[in-house]
């Protein structure tokens, strides 16, 4: 893990930067947080894992839309105007749904199930991003 975060980290340090850069950052410390999980147990690294989607699309709200960036800064930085988003409030669901089937999995379910019931929502929560990400790339 700690020699992939050095690579990675090295990558961004030595590219052209991108206006969609940004979105890139949040999957992959999700990723680097979740095999971080994994391979030591640390609890922390899962709670860090499970956030950054949720940062991934207030980055999308304030780095992209450019109604919801003005709407944010005359709230005076207030994330609720984030928060109501449409976009936003699919993740905010879909982040209640994994931690409802994660609170409710018993170890005899079975772990392949859950993993892909879990992947498929994050598939199907990714390719609706897509769609906004281009939506606000096209308006811009």
């Amino acid at each position: 893990v700690i020699q992939a975060d050095k690579e990675i980290e090295d990558a961004w340090l030595y590219k052209e930067p991108h206006k969609l850069d940004i979105l890139a950052n949040d999957p992959i410390c999700a990723l680097l947080y979740a095999c971080h999980c994994e391979l030591k147990g640390d609890v922390q690294s899962a709670v860090w894992a499970a956030t950054t989607d949720y940062e991934l699309v207030t980055s999308i709200a304030l780095h992209l839309d450019q109604r919801a960036r003005r709407r944010f800064y005359r709230a005076h930085g207030e994330y609720d105007v984030i928060d109501q988003l449409d976009y936003v409030q699919q993740e905010l669901h879909h982040q209640v749904l994994d931690l409802e089937e994660l609170t409710n999995f018993q170890a005899g379910d079975g772990y392949v199930q859950l993993i892909r019931s879990l992947r498929s929502r994050a598939q199907r929560q990714g390719r609706t991003l897509q769609g906004v990400v281009r939506r606000l790339t096209i308006e811009a």
